[in-house]
């Protein structure tokens, strides 16, 4: 997958999750993510808060339309 990334990408850098156990590696990666997304959004200057999908989201679980 890599590989096949490269030839589209400008770069991989590949993660590995710290922590013991899978929830510990699974938040510890979402937090990489989380400030990876930030980082990009203010060095883009954009602003990372508003994510108008989650929002509609939402909307929709508080009407208790989400079946």
């Amino acid at each position: 997958m890599t590989e096949a990334l490269r030839e589209v990408m400008a770069d991989v850098v590949e993660v590995r999750a710290s922590g013991e156990g899978d929830l510990a590696q699974l938040l510890d990666l979402a937090l990489v993510g989380d400030m990876v997304a930030l980082q990009l959004a203010c060095h883009e200057g954009v602003d990372p808060g508003p994510v108008p999908v989650v929002d509609d989201i939402k909307h929709v679980l508080a009407a208790g339309d989400g079946a």
